[in-house]
């Protein structure tokens, strides 16, 4: 038998997509955002979703 190679599988995969439409501004200000703390654009954007989520509730 040959070892598994790969990542491991998600317990919660993201399978789903979001297709945005952005001015080179409003992408510029994720970027920089993004590169200031250290984490991918999707993961920044994901941060403020949550925020914004907290504030509603």
């Amino acid at each position: 038998m040959s070892a598994k190679i790969g990542r491991p599988k998600s317990d919660n995969p993201r399978n789903k997509g979001l297709n945005l439409r952005l001015t080179e501004a409003e992408l510029k200000e994720i970027a920089e955002c993004a590169e200031k703390n250290g984490k991918s654009r999707t993961d920044t954007i994901l941060d403020g979703i949550r925020l914004l989520s907290k504030t509603i509730k």
